[in-house]
Order: C-alpha cells, then sequence, then structure tokens
C-alpha cells in the first residue's frame, strides 16, 4: 500500500480519495462453530467452540461470550483480516504477516511443526500477505505480488502444489499469478484472478471445481462459463461466483438446496442462483448459503435444521428467501451451522446454532431469527480488509447536496475537505472543512473555512490543496474584478489552533471572463500553481493555461509564470488538474487530441527552475489511447511518480469505467510506464 497511498496522500488535491472497503467475501466453506471478529481499534475477538485451542485465548475452554484475543493499536500493528477453519484459525495483520492458532495435526498452522497451539504463532515463510481464506484443515495465502500459497492438509490435491503431501510450511499453489481473492472449502479452494476468471483445485466430488467433471485435480483448473467474476464464495462441497453484472452463480453438490437454484441437484458448471441478482457478497457454512444485495437485503437457502436460514423454521430451501428482519447490512459471515449479519454501524446479529456459544450473546439456546449480538465491529471473520481503519468523516453542518468530498487533501496530520455548494448563512458559497487525523485514527474537526468575500455560487472549495500548514482553496465561478467566472484562488494558514489565517486572494495577471481561474490547485512548499482550464491563451480558445506563483517569506506572492502547452489546440482544457511536488509539475490536459484521437487526453510533466520558468520532460499519452478517454482528467505527482487519471476509458471493454496510469522519472528524465490501474469489478 505505500506507494498508492503515497500517491493519494498528495499535497496537491482535486481527486478525491476514496478508500475501498471490502464488500465481496473470500469465504471458507465454513465448518467452524467458533466465531471471530474485529473491533474498530484493530482487535480481534472470539466466541464458541475451543477444544484445540482455536480461539487463541490460551485455553481450550469454550466461551459464549466474546473474548478478547489479540489487541489492536491502530498505530502501529493490528489485525485487518481473520479466518476459521474447523478446528483453527487464521489472522492477518497490518504489515502483511500472518498468524495462527489451534489444532495443527496436517500442518494447518504452518510453523513448521504439526504441535497444537492455544495461543497465536507465526506463519513461517510467508510476508507481504494481502489476503488470507482458511478451508477445513488448510490455509491460504494471497501476496501483494498475487502469488497464492497454501499450508495444511492435502489428501485431494486441494493446496494445488502437484502433490497430495501435506504441508506443514507455505508451497506455492502452481500457475497462480494475479490473485485477487481466495476461498476454502472442506477440501477444495477456489480463487479469483484480475481477468475476471476463477480457478479451483482439489477434491470434485459434487462438482465444487466447477470444470464440467467430477474428477480431482491436484493442480488449478479454470472454472467454466465465467471471465468476468468481481466476488467469489465456497460452502462445504459448493462454489459461488460473483459476475460483474451482480448475478450469483453456484456449482458443488446441492442436497440441502444450497446452490438456491430450486433443486436439490448437484451441478459441475454454474447454474444461476435463484433471486440471485444485485449481488455483492457470499458466504457459505457447511450446507447453507447466505448472500448480501446493493440494497442492504440479506437471503439465504439451504441446510436449515438448525435455524441457520433465519427465517424462524427449520425447513430447508432450494430457493433464496430474504431474511425479513434484517436490513442496511454491510457484511454477512457464515459458519457450520450459523450466520452472522453486521450493518453499516457495526451493529452486529446472528441467528442459528449457538449449542457451543458461537453466537456469543452469553447463552447455549438456539436462534431461529437473527438477535442482536454486539456493537462497535470493523469486520466480520473472513471479509475482506479494506485500506485498513479507514474512517468516514462527514461534515457537522451537513446539508443535503453539499457535495462534500469534492475535493481533498492531506498534509501531515490535517485533512482538508471541499465542499463547493456548502450553505454559510442560508446562502450556497462553498467551504472547507479541517480535520486533525489522531493517532488512533479518529478525526476531529477543526474548522469551518469560508472566503473573505464569499458569495453564492462561487463554488469555493471546488480544489484544495494543503502544505504543511498553508491550504489553498479554488473558487473558480468568483467573478473578480466584475468578471463573470473569471475565477480566483485563496490563500490561508492554518494555526496551531485549527482556525485559518486569510493570507492572499490570487488572481490571474490577465483574467477574463469565463477562465475559471482556480479549477484545480496545487500548493508544494513556497510554490503554488492554479490551473485555468478553459483561459483561451493567444487567442487558442478554451486552451487552457497553469499560473505559478512563489510564496516571499515576507508573506507576499511573487507571479512567476503562464504554462502553456507547447503544442497547444482549441479545447485541450489544459490545467484541467495538476499537481505540483518539489519543483516537478505535472499538469492534464483532457481533451486533447495526440495521435489524433479525440479527447484522448494527454498529461505534461515539467521542472520548475529555479528562475520559475519550467522545463518540458515529457509529454505522456496513455499506450493504449483511445478517442474519448479523457486521459488527464486528474493527475497526481509525489516524489518521481506520475499518476494520470482517465476517468473515461474503458478497461477490459467496460464503457466509462476508468482507469489510471502510473509512471516513474528516471534520473536521467526518461518516464518509465508501470502499470495501469482499474476497478477489478468495474462497471
Amino acid at each position: 500500500m505505500g506507494l498508492l497511498a503515497g500517491i493519494l496522500n498528495r499535497t496537491a488535491a482535486c481527486l478525491p480519495i476514496v478508500l475501498i472497503f471490502g464488500v465481496v467475501s473470500g469465504v471458507n466453506g465454513n465448518e467452524a462453530n467458533h466465531s471471530h471478529f474485529i473491533k474498530r481499534d484493530g482487535s480481534l475477538w472470539a466466541t464458541g467452540y475451543n477444544s484445540d485451542g482455536q480461539m487463541g485465548d490460551g485455553s481450550t475452554t469454550a466461551h459464549n461470550n466474546p473474548v478478547l484475543i489479540e489487541a489492536g493499536d491502530l498505530s502501529d500493528l493490528s489485525v485487518i483480516q481473520v479466518s476459521a477453519g474447523y478446528r483453527h484459525t487464521v489472522f492477518l495483520k497490518s504489515d502483511g504477516s500472518v498468524w495462527a492458532m489451534g489444532l495443527n495435526d496436517v500442518g494447518q498452522l504452518g510453523d513448521g511443526t504439526n504441535v497444537q497451539r492455544e495461543t497465536p504463532v507465526r506463519i513461517n515463510g510467508i510476508s507481504e500477505v494481502k489476503a488470507i481464506a482458511v478451508g477445513n484443515s488448510s490455509s491460504y495465502f494471497v501476496k501483494r505480488d498475487g502469488t497464492l500459497w497454501a499450508i495444511g492438509k492435502n489428501h485431494y490435491g486441494q493446496l494445488g502444489d502437484g502433490t497430495t503431501i501435506n504441508r506443514n510450511t507455505p508451497v506455492p499453489v502452481q500457475n497462480t499469478s494475479d490473485v485477487i481473492q481466495v476461498a476454502g472449502g472442506n477440501a477444495h479452494a477456489i480463487f479469483l484472478k484480475k481477468d475476471g476468471t476463477v480457478w479451483s483445485v482439489g477434491r470434485n466430488n459434487g462438482g465444487q471445481l466447477g470444470n464440467g467433471t467430477n474428477a480431482d485435480s491436484l493442480v488449478p483448473v479454470k472454472m467454466n462459463g465465467v471471465n468476468d467474476a468481481v466476488g467469489i464464495g465456497v460452502a462445504g462441497l459448493s462454489s459461488y461466483v460473483i459476475k460483474a453484472d451482480r448475478t450469483l452463480w453456484a456449482c458443488g453438490r446441492n442436497n440441502s438446496g444450497e446452490l438456491g437454484d430450486g433443486t436439490n441437484s448437484g451441478r459441475n458448471s454454474l447454474v444461476q442462483s435463484l433471486n440471485g441478482t444485485n449481488v455483492i457478497q457470499v458466504a457459505g457454512g457447511y450446507a447453507h448459503m447466505v448472500f448480501l444485495k446493493k440494497d442492504g437485503s440479506v437471503w439465504t437457502s439451504g441446510r436449515n435444521d438448525r435455524a441457520q436460514l433465519g427465517d424462524g423454521t427449520s425447513v430447508n430451501k432450494s430457493t433464496p428467501l430474504q431474511v425479513s428482519s434484517l436490513s442496511a447490512i454491510t457484511q454477512i459471515s457464515a459458519g457450520e451451522y450459523h450466520t452472522f449479519a453486521m450493518d453499516e454501524n457495526g451493529s452486529l446479529k446472528g441467528f442459528g446454532w449457538n449449542h457451543i456459544g458461537q453466537l456469543g450473546d452469553g447463552s447455549n439456546v438456539q436462534k431461529s431469527t437473527p438477535v442482536q449480538l454486539n456493537t462497535g465491529i470493523l469486520r466480520l471473520a473472513e471479509s475482506m480488509p479494506p485500506y485498513p481503519y479507514g474512517r468516514k468523516i462527514t461534515a457537522p453542518d451537513k446539508v443535503a447536496g453539499d457535495q462534500f468530498g469534492k475535493s481533498v487533501s492531506k498534509s501531515g496530520n490535517l485533512l482538508a475537505v471541499g465542499t463547493q455548494l456548502a450553505v454559510t448563512d442560508g446562502v450556497e458559497t462553498g467551504a472547507v472543512y479541517l480535520y486533525r487525523m489522531e493517532m488512533n485514527g479518529s478525526s476531529t474537526f477543526l474548522s469551518k473555512v469560508t472566503a473573505p468575500d464569499k458569495a453564492f455560487g462561487n463554488q469555493f472549495g471546488f480544489s484544495v490543496s494543503l502544505s504543511s500548514d498553508l491550504l489553498m482553496v479554488g473558487s473558480y465561478l468568483s467573478d473578480p474584478s466584475g468578471l463573470s467566472d473569471a475565477g480566483a484562488s485563496y490563500l490561508y494558514r492554518v494555526e496551531s489552533n485549527g482556525s485559518a489565517t486569510f493570507l492572499n486572494k490570487i488572481m490571474a495577471p490577465d483574467q477574463a471572463s469565463g477562465d475559471y481561474f482556480g479549477r484545480a490547485v496545487s500548493i508544494s512548499g513556497n510554490l503554488i500553481g492554479v490551473g485555468a482550464h478553459t483561459a483561451d491563451p493567444n487567442g487558442v480558445t478554451n486552451g487552457g493555461s497553469v499560473y505559478l506563483y512563489r510564496l516571499e517569506s515576507n508573506g507576499s506572492l511573487s507571479f512567476l509564470n503562464k504554462v502553456i502547452a507547447h503544442d497547444i489546440s482549441a479545447e485541450d482544457e489544459f490545467g484541467v488538474d495538476l499537481s505540483l511536488y518539489d519543483n516537478l509539475l505535472s499538469i492534464g490536459s483532457r481533451k486533447a487530441d495526440p495521435n489524433g484521437f479525440t479527447n484522448g487526453g494527454a498529461a505534461y510533466l515539467y521542472r520548475v527552475e529555479q528562475n520559475g520558468s519550467v522545463s518540458l520532460l515529457e509529454k505522456i499519452v496513455a499506450n493504449d489511447i483511445a478517442a474519448n478517454d479523457w486521459f488527464g482528467r486528474d493527475i497526481s505527482q509525489y516524489g518521481n511518480f506520475t499518476f494520470v487519471g482517465a476517468s473515461s476509458s474503458d478497461p477490459r471493454g467496460v464503457h466509462d469505467a476508468g482507469a489510471a496510469y502510473l509512471y516513474r522519472l528516471e534520473s536521467n528524465d526518461s518516464l518509465s510506464f508501470l502499470g495501469k490501474v482499474f476497478a477489478y469489478d468495474g462497471t
């Protein structure tokens, strides 16, 4: 995460930071009767069966109330994912290390022994892990390089190393790369790759590998009929796939209706689950399925002898039905015969078998409908780790339509959030909200900043940029000197008490109506850049310009330069976004037409010289440029890395899904293309 985190925490900020939370669970075919979950402070808790120390509390005593396993420390290391197997548990820390506890008879703890552990031990020989999953007696790890590794039981080849030899230290799964997510079943595993394909390995007696056969496989095989998957899950002998259109598909054993296709017939190729539309997460127990829809509703099917479907009965269901008492749910998880659902406030509900205390409600009484259990939960067992411990921040005086978060910038522990439609004293003037980020990951509101000459419709806060204690704010629809929409920018100093002292109002020396000066702003040290993407330099309509200033030691502002693309053309919108880092300046030109591709877009990288002039280092064009990609719509410079957004590009043929391109400036001033980034589930 280091590189991208650095890029997102940039000094220039016109592109909102998006902290992505995992909502598609990597769920095992869970035969666990112990439950684990992570609280908001990063601590790990457990409840339920503990015969072999699988809870990790140093004992083999069952608990019907959650007990603390690992304390959280948001300023250092915390637990970000946990996965529970038959009688062992594995968890992932924020430093990429993996830990395990419980039964170890086949090496499933990966510590090089077969000795049971009642407290967590670190798994040997594996680091830089980004996701984990646990099967019955096997464990799986996705590393940051996209490779997949495994340990534990291998009787059916479920470790994917081409053998049936159990392993007590991690071995690579054969022919794996670009893996995003993995799920472990009773004796099989499936994994999702970046290209949308799903692969499977191990036991296949019920058709759970989904390759059209019932033959076991010691090496991964490609699942039939899916090239656009965005999520996966498993039950004991069944597998589930969420496709890009958010439909749910299933294969494998179906004796209890766990495939949700309205039958009890097993399938060795994927079939669509009934009512499986708009699905964002799927989980499985031993023989039941639960899935979550975009609208926050929860649906279940399959075995129900212990009330694990939550419908108040003990009757199996082959057609998924909605759990009527659940709404606004954001995460789900399933144990062997029990189920959990959590809402956006971290409020946890559970239902199903509870004879060993696996629901954690202080009793051992089975629950046939959801009951309130706990609060303050961040993630359930199996949930994929998001950007660790993100926080949702809202304006203290929020009003519908404010567009809080249109722009953001972070410098040190200061965070500025632009809200260009915010209301002040009943007038829509725009504002910027300042926060201090605390060591525990929380945020403290400091102040609301408005323009000293605030007026309706100026869109103050459309762009913001922080550098140390200096705050730049763009107000591109303001009317300085009576010039309609000429635009302006404002410079402030953030004081130690969190207030902002106004220093200067900045206007273009050659301002004109409709220039939109301040559409983008960036500050780095004492250098300031302001974009005016609809300015008409040299008479070129909407060619766009960027203005450079230097803040002097006496607090005055010196105009340095007006930057114009050397190959400027009408409607290029050069300056629609810009980013300064030290003496490097990157500028986006979203409607440029390089190589004849209309609105394909381009970016320009400059070095700002001591005298304020600029030297062009590179004109950047996407290697797979296409018309109307808007490459350069957003841009960020961080050190010698340049990150360019193309918000209307079509990765994998998905119209306007958007992408971004990462480059590195080398010591000889050449530019190296590093990679293209896009959402694997983009729509």
